[in-house]
């Protein structure tokens, strides 16, 4: 089996025959679907499958760890190719074109990861995508907030550690996350971790961003970025809630726009029945005096106390899980 298309994946990589009888040869070259995910594993072999897939959507995933394949060669196979993919995994942008202006006439294009292996930041935008994205994961690459993705049902912007204060030409800030965030009405899932700027001292809070089909929310980063986004966002009364604050001590300021929040999910006319709340004080060296707090139930608890095997919850099951600073820095004044 295809290492790294199979490991940690539920599906299937590929399997390599080394025998096979003329018939089944025939059947498996004549059918198309079998031949349209194009892995640089197999580079030199694109041509062959191109030529086999015969016209259908294609499935490109990039992941030449080793830099086998040379920039330019990469570059050229790929970019031609973009218009007619409906997956693209591309996991080493910083080889390919700064300017990823081309993607935005892949109408075709359903999913979309772009990911580097070390963290890199792109003092440039992103273009308008077509209304056919449905999935997009951006992966230690530090884009601007300014980008389009109308018909977004999955938005995943991960960067691993805090890059902030940010001290390059990236321009956004966080009233540019709001702008973002409000031309995605259908999105299901929402994953901002570590990739949003801190607000400013006021924002009106009548701007409200409805998002009233997502069913996961996962913010980490800077305290008052993720208290002062989860206050503006109108979510449904069952959406799963992961709020992750990693600074060492909380104002007050946004002690309250959490304390607001979390009020807010038990307003519902239709509060779903939570029969697990769990806090614990975590003191380690990684996440000192930081406070943990936990609602949710007993078949869905993935607490400190037990193993965290996987973060997706099935659809009909909600949580409340927070991480903030143990520490408020009034107190020390």
């Amino acid at each position: 089996m295809s290492p790294c298309q199979n490991k940690g994946c539920p599906t299937l990589g590929w399997v390599y025959v080394t025998h096979v009888c003329r018939r089944w040869r025939v059947i498996a070259i004549g059918h198309r679907a079998l031949w349209t995910t194009l892995h640089t594993e197999y580079f030199a072999l694109w041509d062959v499958f191109l030529q086999r897939a015969g016209g259908l959507p294609l499935n490109i995933v990039e992941l030449d760890v080793f830099r086998r394949i040379s920039d330019d060669d990469l570059a050229k196979a790929i970019m031609p190719i973009l218009p007619s993919a409906k997956s693209i995994s591309l996991w080493s942008t910083e080889r390919l074109p700064k300017d990823l202006g081309c993607l935005a006439n892949c109408d075709l294009m359903e999913d979309l990861t772009l990911s580097t292996i070390y963290s890199a930041i792109r003092a440039t935008s992103l273009p308008s995508f077509h209304a056919n994205l449905r999935s997009l994961s951006l992966k230690s690459v530090l884009y601007e907030w300014n980008f389009r993705a109308v018909g977004l049902r999955k938005l995943e912007f991960v960067m691993l550690e805090n890059p902030f204060p940010v001290d390059t030409m990236w321009r956004s800030c966080f009233m540019d996350v709001l702008d973002t965030l409000k031309e995605m009405p259908f999105l299901e899932q929402l994953n901002l971790s570590h990739v949003m700027p801190s607000p400013p001292a006021f924002i009106d809070t009548n701007q409200r961003i409805a998002l009233p089909h997502l069913r996961e929310l996962t913010l980490r980063g800077i305290t008052s970025s993720c208290t002062t986004l989860w206050s503006l966002l109108d979510l449904p009364a069952e959406t799963s809630i992961t709020i992750d604050c990693c600074d060492t001590f909380m104002t007050a300021a946004d002690l309250q726009l959490l304390s607001e929040s979390l009020r807010a999910r038990f307003t519902y006319a239709s509060v779903p029945v939570y029969s697990e709340v769990v806090v614990v004080e975590i003191d380690s060296e990684n996440r000192p005096s930081t406070l943990w707090l936990e609602v949710g139930h007993s078949d869905a608890y993935f607490g400190i106390n037990k193993a965290r095997r996987s973060t997706t919850l099935p659809l009909d099951t909600s949580i409340i899980r927070l991480m903030v600073p143990g520490f408020m820095d009034y107190l020390l004044d």
